[in-house]
């Protein structure tokens, strides 16, 4: 009886290792399988994102390389621009030098024009100045000539006042031609010569002749006091 007890126990022990070994077997099947289901699906995901990345690598060389031919068009613009700018530059230095050139020509003939302007100015005070010179000589000229006029009105009514006298009271040619040439030398003396003004003609006979008439009748009036 104890015998048949142990071989069912040990009939069941081993049943039941059977069955666990088995159910480990399954187990360990299953989960393999599903384990390898799953990292075949992350290596499935991993290779198409390793494809995309692959994708995008090659976009992105591309975009690169773009750019590289873009930065080196860039780069060759940029240097024409520089050469172009350097021209500019220089014709730039060119019309600055140019410019500062006729900027001092300028100047030196600014300064030329104020020079001859204080030339001008010196010219015309110093034309002012002889003008009103001029114009005082002249007003003095006919100033002078006006009291010449009347002094020469003044003898000329003289004169035809005495020769009305004398046309009234003849004298003798013996007493006018003696004091003829001391009432010549008197006139020298006493009276004013003046210069013609005009149109009138003056010689040496008329102004005896004159003298002469004056003379004579001052020894007219001298006269009756030597008879006393």
């Amino acid at each position: 009886m104890l015998v048949e007890q142990l071989e069912l126990f040990s009939q069941i022990s081993l049943y039941l290792i059977g069955t666990t070994l088995l159910g480990f077997f399954v187990g360990w099947n299953m989960s393999k399988s599903s384990v390898k289901k799953v990292l075949f699906e992350e290596l499935n995901a991993m290779h198409i994102k390793a494809n995309k990345d692959k994708q995008e690598i090659y976009a992105l060389r591309l975009e690169l390389e773009h750019y590289k031919e873009t930065t080196t068009s860039l780069i060759k613009k940029n240097d024409m621009q520089l050469l172009l700018l350097e021209e500019k530059n220089f014709s730039m230095s060119d019309l600055n030098e140019e410019l500062e050139f006729m900027m001092s020509a300028i100047n030196d003939k600014e300064h030329t024009i104020d020079q001859l302007k204080i030339n001008l100015d010196s010219t015309q005070k110093r034309a002012n100045d002889i003008q009103q010179q001029y114009e005082a000589e002249i007003e003095a000229f006919i100033n002078e000539r006006e009291e010449i006029v009347k002094k020469f009105k003044g003898y000329q009514n003289q004169k035809t006042q005495i020769e009305t006298i004398l046309k009234k009271e003849p004298v003798g040619e013996d007493e006018k031609e003696s004091h003829d040439d001391f009432v010549y030398d008197m006139s020298h003396e006493s009276v004013p010569q003046f210069e013609c003004i005009g149109d009138c003609e003056e010689s040496d006979t008329p102004k005896k002749s004159f003298f002469g008439k004056i003379a004579g009748l001052f020894r007219k009036k001298e006269t009756p006091k030597e008879s006393e």
